[in-house]
């Protein structure tokens, strides 16, 4: 990575129903190495149950700081996983950074799926389904209250793109949010650089950064 990112591997697929994604950073730093020609500058192993909310919660802190830690040293951190709850330990530390010297934070999330389940709503109980959630302030506290006990991310600074799966509760809530959806179908129809363009758009009038937080399903399988 250049000098000015700083790379950090979640070593996380206890939160999802097929293991395997914890794999993913150490493959690419040995078995993948030429081809993806970066290092990581730390990785974090979480090893565990998936149901291990105060444990988790312990790693998503880890997490949380190693992010928070890296924009305080002047280093854009990148985080690769894992499974998908990684990115609630990721954009609490960079929320919290940027709540601290009061900016805000806006949020695109790139996925097939809402994650926006509580451990209320759940069918499953993965908590791969619940970063969005947790970072708007619903679920377990120890997701919810990562280094602080702010809401991580605004209702209205987050916009959802690539959804074709989710549930009644997790849409529910979502739509009494007012959090800005847009589906597969809709980006099957205009494109993903006219989506894009348009979702920058919105948060950047409205926020000081744009993060990306992206899972894999949200491509379109024949090219992911």
């Amino acid at each position: 990575m250049s000098k000015t990112t700083r790379l950090i591997g979640a070593a996380i697929d206890a939160c999802a129903g097929t293991r395997g994604s914890a794999d993913t950073p150490m493959l690419l730093q040995t078995k993948y190495q030429q081809q993806f020609k970066c290092k990581f500058d730390e990785i974090h192993t979480y090893k565990g149950l998936g149901d291990d909310v105060p444990k988790l919660g312990e790693y998503f802190t880890k997490l949380a700081i190693s992010c928070r830690d890296s924009l305080v040293q002047g280093y854009l951190p990148i985080v690769v996983g894992g499974d998908h709850s990684s990115a609630i330990g990721t954009w609490s530390g960079i929320a919290e950074y940027y709540a601290c010297i009061q900016q805000k934070v806006g949020l695109i999330w790139v996925d097939a799926h809402m994650d926006a389940h509580t451990y209320e709503t759940s069918p499953s109980g993965n908590i791969h389904g619940m970063p969005v959630a947790a970072l708007l302030g619903y679920g377990y506290h120890e997701f919810t209250h990562i280094l602080s006990d702010k809401q991580k991310i605004e209702y209205n600074n987050i916009i959802l793109i690539g959804i074709r799966s989710f549930e009644k509760p997790e849409y529910e809530i979502l739509e009494r949010l007012g959090v800005k959806i847009y589906y597969a179908d809709e980006i099957q129809k205009r494109g993903i650089k006219v989506v894009l363009q348009e979702a920058w758009g919105m948060l950047d009038s409205r926020v000081d950064r744009i993060g990306f937080s992206i899972d894999i399903d949200g491509f379109d399988p024949e090219f992911a």
